[in-house]
C-alpha cells in the first residue's frame, strides 16, 4: 500500500511538471531588435528570452506579411538568445521588394511573439578604422553626431552606417584611443569614407616622450650661457634691422604719397584753369550762336526779296519799251 502511494505521488509530480513546463516556457519567451530603425547594409540584432535549451525559429515578414527569411537558434542555459539578419544592400534584392515595417516572429515550438522594425530607404558609410600600426581596429564605436545611427568595426576593421543625405560628422570611439571625427557630405548610395587611423593613448605617450627626447638634445647642444645670450643678441640683432627696413620702407611710402599728392594738386590747378577757359569759350559760343541767329534772319529776308527779282525785271522791260515807244510816236509826229 505505502508503495502505491509512492508511485501515485511520483506520478502526480511528473504530470504537474509536463503540465507546467509549456506554460513556462510560454511566459518567458519574448523577442526584440537591438534598434528600431535600419538601412540598407545594416545588420538587425535579433534577441530575448525563453526556456533554457529551447529551440527558437525566427521567421521574417515585409511590409506586404510576405515570408523573406527565416534563423534558428537555441537558448542559452540562462534563456538568453540571439540571432542576426544582414539586410540588403539595396531593393530589389531576393526576397526583399520594398521598404517598410517589418515583423519578426519568434516561435519555441509552443508560443509564438513578435516585433517590428522599420526598414528604410537611406544612404550607405563604409569604410576601415585602422590602428597607428595600420592594423584592422575591431570594436571601434562609429556613429553620426547627433543622431541614432550608429553600428560597430568588425573583426578586420570594416564598418558599414546607415545614415541620412547632407552633411554629416562622423564619429568613431573605442576605450584606450584617442576619438576621431571626421566631416562628411552623404549622398544617396555608398558612401566610402575610406581608411581611418585611431591612435592609442599608449602611442600619444611615445610620441611625447620622443618629443621631450628630442628637446632636451637641442638644450644639450647649448653648452654655456653665453650660447644663449649670442642666440638673443643674433635674434635682436634681426628684430631691429626689420624694423629699420620697415621704417625706411614706410618713409619711402610717405615721400611716395607726398610726390603724389603734390602732382595731384597741379593736376586740379590744371583742371581749374581749363574749366575757366571752357566758360569762356562757352560765353564765346554764346554769341556767336546768337550772331548765326541774326545773319540766319537776314538771309532769310533777302530770299523774299530775290523771290520778287524777276517780277520787278519784267515790269521795268515793259516800262522801257512803253518809253521808247513814245519817244518815237513823238518824233515822228514833230516830223511831219
Amino acid at each position: 500500500m505505502k508503495a502505491k502511494t509512492t508511485y501515485f505521488i511520483i506520478f502526480l509530480l511528473l504530470l504537474a511538471t509536463v503540465t507546467v513546463m509549456p506554460m513556462v516556457s510560454a511566459q518567458a519567451l519574448t523577442v526584440q531588435t537591438d534598434k528600431d530603425v535600419y538601412g540598407p547594409g545594416e545588420t538587425v540584432v535579433i534577441f530575448g528570452t525563453a526556456a533554457p535549451g529551447a529551440t527558437i525559429v525566427v521567421k521574417v515578414y515585409d511590409p506586404d506579411g510576405i515570408w523573406v527569411a527565416s534563423l534558428q537558434t537555441t537558448a542559452g542555459s540562462t534563456g538568453q538568445w540571439s540571432t542576426s539578419l544582414k539586410l540588403p544592400t539595396s531593393l530589389p534584392y531576393g526576397m526583399y521588394k520594398k521598404y517598410g515595417v517589418y515583423t519578426v516572429e519568434a516561435s519555441d515550438g509552443v508560443r509564438t511573439v513578435s516585433t517590428t522594425f522599420e526598414f528604410r530607404s537611406v544612404a550607405i558609410v563604409t569604410g576601415i578604422v585602422v590602428d597607428e600600426n595600420n592594423e584592422p581596429l575591431a570594436g571601434v564605436k562609429v556613429y553620426i553626431e547627433g543622431t541614432t545611427y550608429e553600428t560597430t568595426t568588425g573583426s578586420d576593421g570594416s564598418f558599414t552606417l546607415s545614415a541620412e543625405i547632407g552633411p554629416a560628422t562622423l564619429v568613431f570611439e573605442k576605450s584606450g584611443y584617442v576619438g576621431v571625427k571626421k566631416e562628411v557630405t552623404i549622398q544617396t548610395g555608398e558612401n566610402n569614407v575610406g581608411t581611418v587611423q585611431m591612435k592609442s593613448f599608449l602611442a600619444y605617450i611615445k610620441e611625447l616622450e620622443d618629443q621631450i627626447a628630442s628637446l632636451q638634445e637641442q638644450l644639450a647642444n647649448v653648452a654655456t650661457k653665453d650660447d644663449l645670450d649670442d642666440l638673443r643678441s643674433e635674434l635682436m640683432s634681426a628684430i631691429d634691422t626689420a624694423k629699420s627696413d620697415m621704417k625706411d620702407y614706410v618713409d619711402t611710402q610717405v615721400s611716395s604719397v607726398d610726390t603724389k599728392v603734390s602732382s595731384l594738386e597741379g593736376r586740379i590747378k590744371s583742371l581749374e584753369d581749363r574749366v575757366s577757359a571752357v566758360e569762356a569759350l562757352g560765353t564765346t559760343v554764346s554769341d556767336l550762336k546768337k550772331t548765326a541767329e541774326d545773319l540766319k534772319t537776314t538771309v532769310e529776308g533777302l530770299k523774299g526779296v530775290t523771290a520778287q527779282l524777276p517780277a520787278l525785271y519784267g515790269i521795268s522791260i515793259l516800262g522801257l519799251i512803253i518809253a521808247i515807244v513814245a519817244v518815237f510816236l513823238v518824233y515822228r509826229k514833230i516830223a511831219r
